[in-house]
């Protein structure tokens, strides 16, 4: 992603607040995000299509959100329904237990984890955002 884009300039923002050893996840969608905030990610599976196959319980997922190795960014990107993937909401309650919104970029929560300082500037104006999802 590159250019006036949401991901693109949700990644950008992040990168702009984060340190080098900070990681980063887009739950299940968007891994360009991830590449646009230049951090390594956080948890393996960047696409709806590897969580289904391989962590589809979403234990991989939560337990990492809840670990002392978790990432430090997480990017709400979807409604938490969208894909069918937790029915449960427990990547929300997870990020409700260890995270706090630091921001909401292109109409999209960036959550930071609990314990960790960075300061984020104001959110870009949504002309930043371009023209629609990328």
């Amino acid at each position: 992603a590159q250019g006036s884009s949401e991901a693109y300039t949700t990644g950008r923002w992040v990168a702009a607040a984060a340190h080098p050893t900070d990681t980063i996840v887009v739950p299940f969608t968007h891994a360009n995000v991830i590449d646009a905030s230049g951090l390594t990610p956080g948890y393996p599976y960047a696409w709806s299509l590897p969580v289904r196959t391989l962590d589809p319980q979403l234990t991989l997922l939560t337990g990492t959100l809840a670990s002392g190795s978790a990432p430090t960014w997480v990017v709400r990107w979807d409604h938490p329904h969208a894909w069918g993937l937790d029915p449960a909401d427990r990547v929300d309650a997870a990020l409700r237990a260890h995270y706090r919104p630091v921001g909401e970029v292109c109409r999209h929560t960036v959550w930071l984890h609990d314990g960790v300082s960075r300061h984020p500037a104001a959110p870009p104006p949504a002309s930043a955002c371009g023209a629609g999802e990328q």
